[in-house]
């Protein structure tokens, strides 16, 4: 985030998936709304952050397919909303798609593959 300038990152990002949605760009648009996604769940409102992420993912897996980093970032996202929120379950099954999407990717000691597995460790 421009150094914790959220309503000047909402403002751009809004522009930005305008753009993308106008010339047809979905993979803009994926981008747009997956970052509106994070920088609502850093300022806390988890509703719109999941709204965000959730169609942030429909998107990546349309234009990626269902397993590609894309995919497995947006998951982690969603997890990690649902994790603040206390939703346990729900956050450990958003993980653990995370995880083993990183896994197959990346390998073990990749940092993403790190990352999601400690956060489905926590769950």
């Amino acid at each position: 985030m421009i150094l914790g300038q959220y309503q000047k990152a909402l403002e751009l990002l809004n522009q930005g998936l305008k753009i993308a949605r106008e010339i047809g760009d979905e993979q803009g648009e994926g981008v747009c709304l997956g970052n509106l996604g994070t920088t609502y769940q850093n300022l806390g409102q988890f509703d719109k952050a999941i709204g965000y992420s959730q169609q942030a993912l429909v998107i990546d897996e349309r234009f990626f397919g269902k397993k590609h980093p894309a995919v497995a970032r947006d998951l982690n996202n969603l997890g990690s909303a649902w994790h603040t929120l206390g939703d346990l379950r729900q956050a450990k099954e958003y993980f653990r798609r995370a995880y083993l999407m990183f896994r197959d990717f990346f390998g073990d000691q990749h940092p993403h593959t790190k990352i999601a597995k400690g956060w489905l460790d926590r769950c």
